[in-house]
């Protein structure tokens, strides 16, 4: 977490999981970057590490709304709306 003063900067949250699947251990790490300007969600950077494979989306946002997202899914607007209800509960809790 970064704060300038008591406004919050950029947040993230790294996950990292192992899991046994047909008696094979399989590691997934997850970071997802929320990034702030005047405590408004401007941008949101992911990526996923499973194996071999990798990854990334960003995600930006202008006046609390989704702008413009690169990931190609029909569940990509979902997500972006998701990510933008997760910010606000940062900002409640760093706010407090």
């Amino acid at each position: 977490m970064i704060l300038e003063g008591s406004e919050l900067k950029k947040y993230v949250s790294k996950v990292n999981t192992v899991r046994q699947e047909n008696g094979i251990s399989k590691q997934m790490i997850a970071s997802s970057s929320f990034y702030f300007n005047k405590s408004e969600l401007i941008k949101v950077e992911e990526f996923i590490i499973e194996g071999d494979k990798e990854r990334h989306a960003d995600w930006y946002y202008s006046n609390d709304k989704p702008l413009y997202y690169a990931l190609p899914s029909d569940r990509s607007e979902e997500r972006a709306n998701f990510l933008l209800t997760l910010s606000k509960t940062f900002l409640k809790q760093i706010q407090k």
